[in-house]
Order: structure tokens, then sequence, then C-alpha cells
């Protein structure tokens, strides 16, 4: 199990033990023995001991900033202020399984194409690989023994496969696939505009950013916590540079008198209809329940851009690889009837 998801269990197991009245040192004790994840056992185990010395749960967490996010934090801060751990743990696992929820959605909605495309690129390399070899042999073979130049299928597949299998061809794959794993994968800011602007894919990655965002908002300012500290404890959460700097300027507006929806008006991924939520939401001054149903709005959006875009894609994927088998095989075996008839 990963770390989101034992940081959930032991949310949850915390809230039902100190619901039926243990004591934290002890619902600590109990829960350590189940954790699977050693950096978050290790926090556990040290934690307990701190609170055994006289330390709040809040404060011994702080020492294990990359077990328990900036935001995770607070909540428990603000619990333990307002004395309603319990209330506040149960909420708070919630939250957290909704935003993983969330987040299993993008990652499903982006396998099916990275897988099809993935098997596509592995036939390939398997066909020049295992094919080529011995046609390339048979094809010069049979032009130096006939004296006859080759037809022009069999020399595009041999030109074709010493361009992929030479040493410079793939040192520059390498570094090309190379450079899209740290412009795409490292949450750059050229890596998040790329996600935004593809088609379907880009809008649920809008809406994932909504979600979590209008999820996190709505659920600090229910425990009451300031619109302007919510904002940045949300940026800091955050793993995409970009919405971190938008979030940040955002919280900026809002220390100077902005309202939540003037300070975020400025950033792209938030569409029209989020926006009059939020302006709604101020107006009836209800912005915590307003953020949490327009999370809840938002996340049935991406689940039926999801069902959208597998009816979409699977034709579509189905044609380009059936074009490039198609490629592969006329490539391939049109210089052996070539050779054959100029045989005859």
């Amino acid at each position: 199990m990963d770390r989101k998801r034992e940081l959930i269990s032991f949310t949850k197991n915390l809230y039902y033990l100190t619901k039926m009245g243990a004591n934290l040192t002890e619902s600590f004790r109990r829960i350590k023995e189940n954790i699977s994840h050693k950096e978050l056992k290790y926090a556990v185990e040290d934690i307990e001991e701190k609170m055994e010395h006289g330390d709040s749960l809040s404060k011994a967490m702080k020492f294990h900033p990359k077990v328990f996010p900036p935001d995770y934090l607070r909540m428990i801060e603000a619990a333990e202020k307002t004395e309603t751990l319990p209330g506040v743990l149960y909420e708070l696992s919630s939250y957290l399984e909704a935003v993983e929820s969330t987040r299993k959605d993008i990652r499903a909605a982006a396998f099916y194409p990275g897988l099809v495309l993935n098997f596509t690129f592995i036939f390939i390399f398997f066909i020049y690989y295992f094919v080529s070899e011995v046609l390339f042999r048979e094809y010069v073979n049979f032009s130096e023994f006939t004296g006859q130049i080759l037809p022009a299928e069999a020399g595009f597949f041999i030109g074709v496969g010493k361009i992929i299998f030479s040493p410079a061809f793939i040192v520059i794959m390498l570094l090309v696939i190379l450079y899209i794993d740290i412009i795409l994968f490292t949450r750059s800011t050229m890596g998040t505009s790329f996600f935004l602007k593809l088609p379907v894919i880009g809008d649920m990655f809008k809406k994932s950013y909504i979600v979590r965002i209008s999820r996190s908002l709505g659920f600090m300012l229910k425990q009451g916590i300031t619109l302007d500290e919510a904002l940045k404890l949300v940026a800091n959460t955050g793993d995409t540079p970009a919405i971190k700097e938008a979030l940040m300027k955002s919280s900026d507006k809002i220390s100077q008198g902005k309202t939540l929806r003037q300070a975020i008006e400025g950033i792209t991924i938030f569409d029209n209809t989020f926006l009059f939520m939020v302006e709604e939401g101020e107006k009836i001054d209800n912005l915590p329940q307003a953020l949490l149903d327009g999370a809840d709005y938002y996340e049935d959006e991406i689940k039926m851009l999801y069902s959208s875009m597998l009816r979409l894609s699977e034709p579509f994927f189905l044609i380009t690889v059936g074009v490039i088998v198609g490629f592969l095989l006329v490539t391939i075996f049109m210089p052996f009837y070539s050779i054959t008839g100029a045989i005859k």
C-alpha cells in the first residue's frame, strides 16, 4: 500500500479509536501495529513518543512534514483548539479519500492511451529487431547474387531499419524521451500548459485541479481557517509550480480585500461555471458549502468525461494501430513479393 492510502487508513483508524474514547497515545500504539509503510510507521512511533513527553498531536506531527502535508497539520491544529478532533478526523479521512479518488480517475484516463501507444512502439521495435535482421541479410544477398537492384520497398525497409538501430538514432530518441519526461512529468509550467491544452484529457486535468482546490478550500473554511491562509495551504500542498504560484498570488489579493472570485478570476483552470458558483456562495455568505458542492459537481463531470473519452478513443486507437501494423506488414512483405517476381 502506498503512503497516501496508508495515511487515509491511519486517519480512519485514529478517528474510530478516538471516537470510542481511547486516548491519543493508546490509539497510536494500536495503530502502528497495522502500518506497513516504513516512513509512516516511523512517524507514528516518533509521534507516540513525543506525546508521552507532553507534546500535542499537531506539534509532534510537524516533525514529519513529508508524511503529513501542511493542510493536514493545520486541520489537526484547528481540531485541537476547538476540541473536535474525532469529527475533524472523520471529515479529513473523507476528504483524503475524495482527493485520491479523483487522482485515480485521472491516472486511469491516461492509462489506456499510454498502454496502446507503448504496445505499438514495442511491436514496431519487435518486428524490426527480430524480423529485419534476417530479411536485411536475405535482401542484400539476393541483390549481390543476382546483380539486380533491390525493389524500392526493400530499400525503404532496409533504410528504416538501419536508421532505427543506428547508435545515433538511439541516443537521440533517449534524449527526446528524457526531455519529454522532464517537461511533462516534473509538473513544470510547460508540462502543465501542455496537459491542459490536450483535448478531453486537458479538460479532465482542469476539472481535477478545480476539484482538489475547491474541496480543500471548502473543508478548511468549515474548520475556521481564514481564506487567505487556506489558499496558501492549498498552494503548498500542490505538485504543480504554475498552479502554486497562481494560488499564492490569489492569497495576497484576498489579504488586500478582494473577494475569492476576484482573486482567482485570472487563473486559466477556473471556468465561468466555477467562478459563478464561488460568486453565489459569497453573496449568500455560504462559501464553504458552495466550494464543496462545486467539488462534487466537477467530480461527476470528470467521471462523465472519462466514460466519453473511453468510448471515443477505442475506435481511434484501434484504427491507428491497424494502420501502423498494416504499413509495417506491407513494408516488410512487399519486397519479398517484388523479389519473387523479379526471379520469375
